[in-house]
């Protein structure tokens, strides 16, 4: 087996799957020739869970399969060279074999190791949320790799951004990383088909004018309605328009834009609460990794 050019690793294939070691009596060529088919991929890891006594599963974001999984043969092992590839948020080209069942990565190459996520807390729980963010919208065998680049740009500019810390009202004010999430959240809605309407009632097409500075917002119908249709739509929201306008900004702008986001104490606040609800609406579930990540955005401001 020829091996990644600069990869580490030579991870375990099963003896059963090499051809003349461990052969299955009765199989034939053709059965050895799937059996140990090799592919290369790029992707990022989401998450990892260990298996039997020293393996571990994985399960990464590609732009070629979408959600992949693969186990690590022997990777929680003291020396395992596969180790340092399969951390979450590592970026990396894997060398796979396919199995009956789950594949298995038998070499890896770091792309990006995206270490500065690691060495800061709040640095770590921004990334963990946006990869179980990405884990929940996504499916196996369902590439677009237009969120792969989201996901790549959003792991790369978290580990660049410095964490912010605000002496007046931290949970309403918004520092660089929790900006970059902010754009990040948006832009995965819109790729994922739950891009919100601003510009016009969702209901009936009409614009709609703001009243005292503010709109309504219906979390059910993914947008603004009019006064006409407020009533009937569901899980309403009346938010300053300063909050979608915003929204349509992020939605706009390059991600790394979202830096430079300034808006009121309360604006900030309201724009926090939408884009949870709105995400915990659509996706139906409200991500462990976010509320870890209020609980430092308290500590910080306590």
């Amino acid at each position: 087996m020829a091996p990644v050019d600069g990869a580490i690793g030579d991870g375990e294939m099963p003896a059963a799957m090499m051809p003349g070691r461990g052969a299955v009596p009765g199989a034939g060529q053709d059965a050895w020739r799937w059996l140990v088919a090799l592919y290369r991929c790029e992707g990022v890891v989401l998450r990892t869970h260990d298996l039997a006594e020293a393996d571990r599963l994985v399960i990464m974001y590609t732009p070629d399969r979408g959600k992949h999984r693969a186990v690590a043969k022997g990777a929680r092992r003291p020396r395992s060279r596969l180790a340092a590839g399969i951390q979450p948020f590592t970026r990396a080209v894997y060398l796979c074999w396919q199995g009956r069942n789950l594949d298995g990565i038998s070499q890896v190459e770091v792309v990006e190791s995206f270490a500065p996520l690691r060495a800061h807390l709040e640095r770590l729980a921004a990334a963990s949320y946006a990869c179980e963010l990405m884990d929940a919208v996504t499916q196996e065998n369902d590439p677009q790799p237009r969120l792969y680049a989201l996901l790549v740009f959003t792991l790369r500019a978290l580990a660049e951004a410095e964490p912010e810390v605000h002496a007046e009202s931290p949970a309403a004010l918004l520092g660089g990383l929790e900006r970059l999430l902010l754009s990040f959240q948006w832009k995965l809605l819109a790729l994922t088909g739950f891009r919100p309407t601003f510009d016009r009632c969702i209901a009936c097409g009409e614009p709609v004018a703001d009243s005292a500075g503010e709109v309504a917002v219906s979390l059910a119908e993914g947008g603004v309605v009019c006064d006409r249709h407020a009533r009937g739509a569901g899980m309403v929201r009346v938010l300053p328009a300063e909050v979608t306008g915003a929204v349509t900004g992020l939605l706009r702008a390059p991600l790394k834009a979202a830096l430079g986001l300034r808006l009121s104490p309360g604006a900030a606040a309201a724009l926090s609460a939408l884009t949870r609800d709105y995400l915990a609406y659509h996706l139906e579930r409200y991500p462990q990794s976010r509320a870890f990540l209020d609980v430092l955005r308290e500590q910080a401001g306590s």
